[in-house]
C-alpha cells in the first residue's frame, strides 16, 4: 500500500473533541506530520 504524503489531512469531526478534552485539562498540543507537511482539515468535514 503506497502512502500519500503529498497532503496530509484530517477529520475535524474525529479531532475537535479529543482536542477539547486535551486542551481543557491543561495540556498543550503540537501537531506533527510526516516531512513536516502542514496539515490541513478535510473539505469532507464541513
Amino acid at each position: 500500500m503506497a502512502q500519500n504524503l503529498d497532503k496530509q489531512v484530517f477529520f475535524l469531526n474525529e479531532f475537535y473533541l479529543t482536542y477539547k478534552a486535551v486542551t481543557d485539562a491543561g495540556y498543550n498540543v503540537d501537531f506533527a506530520t510526516p516531512n513536516r507537511i502542514k496539515a490541513t482539515i478535510d473539505n469532507e468535514s464541513y
